[in-house]
């Protein structure tokens, strides 16, 4: 009993702690990532750009279990070293796509461009990608 308690206090703790950010631009360095720390929803884009000269270890200690949805979308663009997003965004669960990224006749709520170390797109918890 005094467990579940503990692990519910801890869960309450967590979550006050945890908040609804604006837009997020992460670009030229993986610390940038340390926006993120908290977020829960990001209310607005998330942009991940412009990292040049990065290996696989320097994304390594980055992740964010906390992150569950972006209500407008995602763009990666030119992040090398990036080998995939399900370590980044493990409980990722929705792009809602509320306003999409706009570029010549396109429209998309989840877009990457000249990714040149990823090697697959994986988000194992979205259910959906509006």
């Amino acid at each position: 009993m005094l467990f579940f308690v503990e692990v519910l206090v801890f869960s309450f703790i967590v979550y006050i702690d945890s908040k609804v950010c604006p837009s997020v631009d992460i670009r030229n360095d993986p610390s940038q990532f340390d926006k993120l720390k908290d977020c829960i929803v990001v209310n607005g884009s998330l942009y991940i750009v412009l990292m040049d000269s990065y290996k696989y270890e320097d994304f390594s200690d980055y992740s964010f279990p906390l992150l569950r949805e972006v209500s407008d979308h995602i763009v990666l663009f030119r992040v090398e070293g990036l080998g995939s997003l399900d370590m980044l965004f493990p409980n990722l669960a929705l792009i809602r796509g509320r306003k999409l990224f706009s570029e010549e006749n396109y429209r998309e709520a989840l877009v990457i461009l000249d990714m040149p170390n990823m090697t697959k797109v994986r988000f194992d918890k979205v259910k959906k990608i509006d």
